[in-house]
């Protein structure tokens, strides 16, 4: 059996295949940072050769939700009320709170658009061909 030696990044992998994975390490941390986001629900599925990713945003406005990709290919949906309840709730089920939720993505997708329509934002993800190999010439 082999005896793996592990890096030090936080996300810990095998020395042996991190050596394959130049650069990879915030990769896999965003990737299991975004695991934790449990506010809004959602779900993603592919549709037609697309991802869907639908988020469930009853009661914001669209003015009130916002959707950008960082440069890293994050895909970052942020939801704020503009006007505060000032109501007092005997029972309160049903959450109007701030969130910001992450999806990692893959350099080969792009968002095509997004709707957001009886509460349920969705927002349309392509896959982009794969180029071909680029030859880099040696100076």
């Amino acid at each position: 059996m082999t005896n793996y030696k592990t890096t030090t990044t936080r996300f810990n992998m095998p020395a042996e295949l991190n050596q394959f994975l130049i650069g990879m390490d915030s990769m896999f941390d965003d990737a299991f940072a975004c695991q934790s986001q449990k506010y809004p629900p959602h779900s993603i599925y592919e549709v037609d050769n697309e991802i869907c990713i639908e988020m469930a945003v009853a009661g914001f406005k669209k003015s009130e939700l916002k959707i950008h990709l960082s440069p890293d290919n994050m895909l970052i949906v942020n939801g704020e009320k503009e006007v505060k309840d000032t109501k007092e709730y005997i029972h309160r089920g049903l959450s109007s709170r701030a969130f910001e939720k992450k999806f990692a993505l893959n350099r080969d997708l792009e968002v095509k658009n997004s709707t957001c329509e009886d509460g349920i934002l969705k927002i349309f993800i392509k896959n982009i061909p794969h180029k071909d190999d680029k030859v880099i010439n040696i100076d």
